[in-house]
């Protein structure tokens, strides 16, 4: 149904109506969002004949969204700085936030990994892989998460930092998931409570209002400020392959090379630079809601 008419009478009126709602609100994003899902759901009731108009038994093959333009979204910009980055480290344990979803901060952080993505993270994902640092032979962590944004496996390095926090949550674990659900441990953290709680506690945090995801933004930008231990840079296809950016080039068909060790390498430069820059440990600061 659009509102309160069933969707086999629905017209391109009906549609645009209720786009126009978000428009107004300055929702573009959601609204472009509702459109592919309005379009897709028509058209998977139009191929299966589920639209049928009752008084005439006419089958509607007629997609009401079609021929509706996207709105145009403004790209989202907002990346931390470092002295922002450093109140939000500082203050996190002061906040009012919750230890699970300060934990989640944290290592969208250290991980550079899509909040949504983070979420879902589970104990039984994190494996041991072979790695050459400073040309010695060592053990890493990985997360290894199928399914994500681009539809493929993410193969993500994790440093000490982020392990000391999986590894502190799984001391007291009640579930395969790092950040279960609170009434439900057999399922994991929604991905849409944690931008609220940075809304209630912004002020304590002592930064701009930032989201979620503004934390990955913000490692992809400060990681071109930082050196690795060799004193080079990070080149922008490492960082596109540390972020599990997809790769639309033909070479990507045949290259599938995990660029595990550079990504570790990176990561690693990336959290020491965190620990430098809050002169401790993230991994061990702990939120006052968790205590």
């Amino acid at each position: 149904k659009i509102g309160g008419k069933p969707a086999h009478q629905a017209h391109r009126l009906d549609v645009t109506n209720a786009l126009d709602d978000l428009d107004k609100a300055g929702k573009q994003v959601q609204r472009n969002r509702v459109i592919a899902y309005f379009r897709r759901a028509f058209n998977w009731g139009i191929e299966n004949n589920k639209f049928i108009e009752l008084e005439t038994q006419s089958v509607v093959i007629v997609n009401p969204c079609d021929h509706i333009k996207k709105s145009r979204e403004k790209p989202k910009e907002r990346s931390l700085s470092g002295t922002e980055i450093r109140r939000l480290c500082d203050n996190l344990p002061k906040s009012g936030i919750r230890e699970d979803v300060a934990d989640v901060f944290r290592l969208i952080l250290l991980t550079a990994t899509r909040p949504g993505e983070v979420v879902r993270i589970k104990y039984s994902q994190i494996a041991d892989r072979e790695a050459t640092r400073n040309k010695n032979r060592i053990t890493i962590k990985v997360l290894e998460l199928p399914d994500t944004k681009n539809s493929s496996t993410l193969i993500q390095p994790l440093t000490d930092q982020a392990m000391a926090i999986i590894n502190r949550r799984k001391k007291t674990a009640t579930s395969d998931y790092v950040f279960p659900a609170p009434k439900n441990p057999d399922k994991h953290l929604r991905e849409d409570v944690l931008n609220r709680p940075l809304r209630e506690e912004i002020k304590n945090l002592k930064t701009l209002p930032f989201t979620a995801h503004d934390l990955r933004r913000t490692v992809a930008t400060e990681l071109s400020a930082i050196d690795d231990a060799n004193g080079s840079k990070i080149t922008r296809f490492i960082k596109a392959r540390l972020l599990n950016h997809r790769d639309p080039s033909v070479t990507a068909v045949y290259d599938k090379f995990e660029y595990l060790e550079e990504k570790y390498t990176w990561l690693s430069a990336w959290a020491d630079h965190l620990d430098r820059l809050t002169g401790a440990n993230v991994a061990t600061l702990k939120s006052k809601a968790g205590e």
